[in-house]
């Protein structure tokens, strides 16, 4: 489990674990925890989660505590601890009691201090018990428009395939998040991120995104100033075809060989138009000057797809004769004959 956490987190949690235990002090431990989840990755929750109520120590009793506990030793239950300790309800979100899980998200209504957090908070939404997630879904309300932009563009970018998974969200939860990320503010650090980040999932995170309207009007920068070939080419297919599709949802049975009773299962594939008028030529062009092979042949697959019969997307393929990719030459190839049978 420790595994899951960096070495900075990993030590602050067991720190608490140690405080708790010798009934010291905590605020120290809490407040070093709440700044070693900076450089813990969000989308690491899922795995971090467990990692961190092992870490600290973050279980339910098995008995209530008894008088003499309490009134000699001075014994608190982890509950009656959150009024005590400043940000204490944020290490709680990872607690193993739901009842203290929902009792340190109603406490929450500040802004979440860095990606990780907010994903946590999410995270919640995603919880096995009812309350939790009806608790989790008002904490991110009082939250998420109180935290700094750049946060939340980077909890909502490194998370997208993450959350994809996450199917406890109900379709109000998923709005709300979605609501967040269309915001101009966190729209143009995420798109930012997508355009100038050179490393990382991009193009499967862009995949993901396009399932939202919002990411449809800053389509035509990443076509053109992508760093990443893949996120080029994912939106040059985009505009070229005028919808995104993506496979989702239950499977579904289709014939292999009827014949001899052969089904197989795959995904229903859903599909969504763009909400912008896309300009298809012009995202052909986009592509087709690309100098990645990928996001050429994408360009190309468009003009196979949608240009039949259309002379001037034909032509827009013959100054690629002699490319360097065969890959590429083939798909020409194949435009010119389709436009020039007698050819």
């Amino acid at each position: 489990m420790s595994k899951a956490l960096t070495p900075p987190l990993l030590a602050a949690a067991q720190r608490y674990a140690a405080a708790r235990a010798a009934g010291s002090d905590l605020a120290g431990p809490v407040a070093d925890f709440i700044a070693a989840t900076a450089g813990q990755a969000p989308g690491s929750i899922a795995d971090a989660d467990g990692a961190i109520a092992w870490a600290a120590n973050l279980w339910p009793r098995h008995k209530p505590l008894s008088r003499f506990e309490r009134l000699v030793l001075g014994h608190k239950e982890d509950a009656e601890l959150l009024g005590r300790v400043p940000g204490l309800a944020v290490l709680f979100l990872f607690h193993r009691d739901g009842f203290v899980r929902q009792a340190a998200l109603d406490r929450l209504s500040g802004p979440a201090p860095n990606p990780f957090l907010a994903a946590a908070l999410a995270w919640r939404g995603n919880d096995w018990v009812d309350e939790v997630r009806r608790s989790a879904q008002a904490a991110m309300a009082r939250c998420l428009p109180r935290t700094n932009p750049d946060i939340l563009a980077a909890f909502l970018l490194e998370t997208t395939r993450a959350r994809a998974t996450w199917r406890r969200w109900s379709d109000a939860e998923r709005m709300a998040l979605e609501a967040v990320a269309a915001r101009p503010s966190v729209a143009k650090r995420i798109v930012a991120q997508l355009s100038a980040q050179r490393s990382g999932p991009l193009p499967s995170w862009l995949r993901t995104i396009l399932r939202s309207p919002w990411i449809d009007q800053h389509l035509a920068l990443l076509a053109a100033q992508a760093k990443v070939p893949g996120v080029r080419a994912i939106a040059v297919q985009a505009l070229a075809n005028g919808y995104v599709s993506w496979g989702d949802g239950p499977h579904e049975r289709y014939w292999i060989d009827k014949p001899m009773g052969i089904m197989g299962r795959r995904p229903t594939v859903q599909r969504r138009a763009l909400t912008i008028e896309a300009d298809r030529a012009a995202a052909i062009r986009t592509g087709l000057a690309d100098g990645a092979t990928a996001v050429r042949k994408v360009a190309l697959a468009a003009i196979i797809e949608h240009g039949s019969g259309d002379a001037d997307l034909a032509r827009l393929a013959e100054a690629f004769r002699e490319d360097r990719s065969a890959g590429v030459r083939s798909k020409v190839a194949f435009i010119l004959a389709q436009a020039n049978p007698q050819g």
